[in-house]
């Protein structure tokens, strides 16, 4: 039996970006397997949409202190 580990990265890659406009998905793909964290990940994280400073950059800043990593994620900030 195959395992999920197994996918071709750009299979992996086709399923990820199928789902891209679907936070919820995104992440339940996060928790599937090692192999689609990141991929799930950088979707997720790509754009980040802030509308009041102290409500989603403060808590958002806050957040990327303890997971610094998912900052590199960030492709895109609209405001």
């Amino acid at each position: 039996m195959a395992r999920c580990s197994d996918l071709p990265p750009e299979l992996i890659a086709l399923i990820i970006d199928f789902h891209r406009d679907a936070q919820s998905t995104l992440r339940q793909c996060s928790l599937v397997c090692r192999a689609w964290l990141s991929p799930s990940q950088c979707r997720l994280f790509h754009t980040f949409r802030m509308f009041d400073l102290v409500e989603k950059v403060v808590p958002f800043w806050k957040f990327l202190l303890g997971a610094p990593h998912l900052g590199a994620y960030v492709r895109e900030v609209s405001v």
